[in-house]
């Protein structure tokens, strides 16, 4: 992105320039001015602006007028420009707030006076929402073409040179897809790869330890082990790819599956990281069952989605938290709309402890990452960047679990009870094996039985 000089339009006319709201003159011109920002830290200019901002959008006679806030120095136009770190944000904050308002706000970042009247002739006839005057010229942000990155002979994958910016986003030599096989291993041609959060964090170097961008995607089967079975070359697939910001990823057999028919290479690409993150939290940690509530917080992103339609496969009672504006996404997951709550404060908890009429209240205690409450019962288990929070609903269950604190085996809620050993388990036991420690049943303590507590639902399985 350059600052470039753009034509100013002729027939300017001029605009009041105010300090307040209330000093805009009736009739109300296209155009008001706001002098620069007043305050002394940048959370009171930052304050001042999202009381000009929210002022102007709350009253009707400003509706068909544009407001412009002037700065000084806060972007940096060139490489010998330094921007004023009192005022910079405030730059962010109007410009979020004129891509959701089109055409109600503008920016001018001056040098001078002088050179008002131009900056504002340009936003008031141009698309530009914020310019930018510097020694009697009007500039504005535009995208320009940068050198084209030269793409290596051999095998290559996007890698980031230096954590800390995206600009050091690079085409690097990979040799991991090439070579011979090791047991267990497929060579897959990638054709989509799904961008998470955390490939954005070690880009920037918010990750301490964390290396390496790309962990998914999709792609057809080039080549396998001679031990690998149930993959052929030219099967679909999807799966965890290391490196998968490349033409080509290797990786363990038991880390793909077929793509399901009628599913892209983009779709499929998609799904592994967030599933598999939300199967690992409801069914190895938490061992959700059929008729256990579960609130999932942020229930409108990539995990929560997820986390949200398995918990309904599993016979859970769903309750989520989702931004406002994004309630309507969770309902069409089949979520009612009396057990969403607002993600954007801590009330979510009477909301969801408030019981439907008529219906028993289970007086339980939740907290997200944000709350101080400690949960009294039920327990928590976190998934991905957000908690995913069940309690308990039958009689025949402790009513005090353990709470989980993090994702590893060691923190699992110890969900023995009368008739069951103290060792937490997660997975479905195979035949001749306790129900919930997957121990043979002959060498797993306490006494066999066989009972409706004990048993999963539709099973006939004992337990120790």
């Amino acid at each position: 992105m350059v600052w470039t000089p753009v034509p100013v339009a002729d027939g300017y006319s001029g605009a009041p320039v105010v300090d307040d709201l209330a000093e805009v003159p009736e009739p109300v011109p296209p155009v008001v001015v706001v002098g620069p920002p007043s305050g002394a830290t940048v959370r009171e200019v930052l304050r001042h602006g999202l009381a000009l901002v929210q002022g102007w959008l709350a009253e009707e006679r400003f509706a068909g007028s544009r407001l412009v806030l002037t700065t000084r120095h806060a972007v940096a136009t060139g490489p010998c420009e330094r921007p004023d770190p009192l005022t910079a944000p405030l730059w962010g904050l109007v410009k979020a707030a004129a891509a959701e308002h089109p055409g109600r706000f503008g920016l001018a970042d001056l040098d001078d006076d002088t050179a008002l009247p131009h900056a504002v002739a340009r936003i008031q006839a141009g698309p530009d929402a914020g310019v930018a005057a510097r020694a009697g010229e009007v500039l504005a942000p535009r995208l320009v073409p940068t050198a084209a990155e030269p793409i290596p002979a051999g095998p290559w994958h996007l890698d980031i040179t230096e954590p800390g910016t995206l600009e050091n986003l690079r085409l690097a030599v990979d040799p991991t897809p090439v070579g011979p096989l090791a047991a267990g291993q497929v060579r897959v041609a990638v054709r989509a790869a799904g961008l998470n959060f955390r490939d954005v964090m070690v880009a920037l170097g918010a990750v301490p330890g964390e290396a390496g961008l790309g962990g998914e995607g999709a792609g057809v089967v080039l080549e396998t082990a001679p031990d690998v079975t149930g993959l052929r070359p030219g099967d679909r697939v999807f799966g965890l790819l290391p490196g998968s910001f490349g033409p080509v990823s290797v990786t363990d057999r038991r880390l793909l599956a077929p793509i399901p028919v009628g599913w892209s290479f983009a779709e499929a690409a998609t799904a592994p990281i967030v599933f598999l993150t939300a199967y690992y939290g409801l069914v190895d940690l938490a061992r959700i069952r059929p008729g256990e509530t579960v609130l999932v917080h942020a229930a409108a992103g990539g995990v929560g989605m997820a986390a949200v339609q398995l918990a309904q496969l599993l016979g859970a009672e769903v309750y989520a938290t989702a931004s406002p504006a994004k309630h309507a996404a969770v309902r069409a997951l089949g979520v009612p709309a009396e057990r969403i709550a607002s993600s954007r404060d801590l009330r979510f908890e009477d909301h969801i402890r408030a019981p439907p009429a008529g219906a028993a209240s289970t007086s339980c205690s939740t907290a997200s990452r944000t709350s101080s409450p400690t949960p009294r019962c039920g327990w928590s288990v976190p998934v991905a960047a957000s908690s995913r929070w069940a309690r308990p609903t039958s009689a025949t269950r402790p009513s005090t679990l353990g709470c989980a604190t993090g994702p590893s085996t060691s923190s699992r809620p110890d969900r023995s009870g009368p008739g069951s050993c103290s060792t937490s388990c997660s997975r479905p036991s195979p035949p001749g094996r306790c129900a919930r420690c997957r121990t043979r049943l002959s060498t797993c303590a306490g006494p066999a039985t066989r009972s409706a507590s004990s048993a999963r639902p539709g099973t006939s399985e004992r337990s120790c």
